[in-house]
């Protein structure tokens, strides 16, 4: 399981020794690589791009500015780990327990999250352009700034999460909930929240142009 991100670490380490200085810790990163597992384990700006890292244990570890395109974290626990400024493209972390993890200014464009736990997660300015997150758990999350254009938010439960400041043109969200969510501000033009759950949600200055509620359609903020 561990061969392709193996030879990716190792040619990271190569690289990282040529300059005289390891980002992450060279005894976690032997660690990982024998075990698909080191929780609190210090990873930081490590190389596993592509790598398979299906149910890879990882609880607390820091992996900021880590280099995982299109790595496949399927069902893994990634609880309260650090992923700040790290570049998960296309990766697949569908079913995965993200549950207080810190993915600040993270790069999560065209991600799957399917089914995934974000519960309390901290996603302030990430990117999650065209990301399916659809049955994932957010509650709590905060996505002040985020970029979620594109994103699919079906059946997903955003209940007390902080959208401001964040980007929802071209989101789905068929079933989703937004029970005490806070979306003051947030151009929600064309958005269709029709069979979303919004009680509670906060909507203060939130642009309302051709939006679709569970009450009817909204035009008050549209600019003729």
């Amino acid at each position: 399981m561990m061969r392709v991100a193996v030879a990716l670490l190792t040619g990271a380490c190569a690289l990282a020794a040529s300059a005289g200085a390891f980002a992450f810790d060279e005894v976690d990163l032997t660690k990982f690589q024998t075990l698909n597992q080191c929780p609190d384990c210090d990873l930081r700006e490590a190389v596993l791009a592509e790598s398979d890292l299906r149910r890879a244990r990882l609880s607390g570890a820091n992996l900021g500015k880590a280099d995982l395109r299109m790595v496949d974290f399927a069902d893994a626990e990634l609880m309260d780990v650090d992923f700040r400024k790290a570049d998960l493209t296309a990766a697949n972390l569908a079913g995965a327990d993200l549950t207080e993890a810190n993915l600040s200014a993270a790069t999560l464009a065209d991600v799957d999250l399917s089914g995934a736990r974000l519960i309390a997660a901290n996603l302030t300015g990430a990117v999650l352009s065209g990301a399916n997150l659809g049955g994932a758990d957010l509650t709590g999350a905060r996505l002040r700034g985020a970029d979620l254009i594109g994103v699919d938010f079906t059946g997903a439960d955003l209940s007390g999460a902080t959208l401001r400041k964040s980007q929802l043109s071209e989101a789905t969200l068929a079933g989703a909930r937004f029970v005490d969510a806070d979306l003051r501000g947030v151009d929600l033009t064309d958005l269709d929240f029709s069979t979303a759950e919004m009680t509670g949600a906060k909507l203060d200055g939130a642009i309302l142009c051709r939006t679709i509620l569970p009450t009817g359609e909204e035009n008050g903020g549209c600019i003729e």
